[in-house]
């Protein structure tokens, strides 16, 4: 697959995601054994939210809000690749809700086998998500993408990303968003 600046963009959220991904993986493969929510835990789960709610969200609105509007020209919206992968973000943004949530009752002392049961298991369900949408990206969209979009387009679609990174970033470091 040739790859494109559009995708190359995405390419590159991939990459860096991994590295996000195999830390919280590690962070809940520790505490699966002890259940203790240590300083360095809080410290690591913390620093996955923020990358959660930076980065991640970023990418994806870079995809639902850019990317997939201009591929329904190709492909449609609501069966196919393009519906799945839609559903699987609203599914990584729920199941990162649901481990936040008993994240905050840990963070006040709350360590109960239900809870702590449910911080794991949407921990897991996340990265099996977020692990498998990138594979079908990377497997199945990406490269229907590098045969569908001429070059104006894909020049079009790669600025346009680059221009809602850079006007979520500024309204955060604003305050704003």
């Amino acid at each position: 697959m040739s790859e494109t600046a559009s995708i190359q963009q995405l390419l590159d959220d991939h990459k860096y995601s991994e590295t996000r991904f195999a830390e919280l993986e590690g962070l809940l493969q520790e505490f699966k054994l002890d259940h203790s929510w240590t300083a360095e835990r809080v410290r690591t789960f913390e620093a996955f939210a923020q990358y959660f709610r930076g980065e991640l969200i970023v990418h994806m609105r870079k995809e639902d809000e850019i990317l997939y509007p201009a591929l329904e020209e190709f492909l449609p919206r609501d069966v196919g690749p393009l519906m799945v992968l839609r559903t699987e973000h609203d599914d990584i943004v729920s199941n990162f809700s649901r481990m936040e949530k008993a994240h905050q009752l840990m963070l006040q002392g709350n360590l109960r086998p239900e809870v702590v049961q449910k911080f794991l298991f949407f921990g897991a369900t996340l990265l099996q998500i977020l692990r498998d949408h990138a594979y079908k990206e990377e497997r199945i969209l990406f490269p229907m993408v590098a045969r569908f979009l001429k070059p104006d387009l894909d020049a079009r679609i790669a600025g346009d990303m680059e221009t809602l990174a850079r006007c979520i970033r500024e309204n955060v470091e604003a305050g704003r968003a």
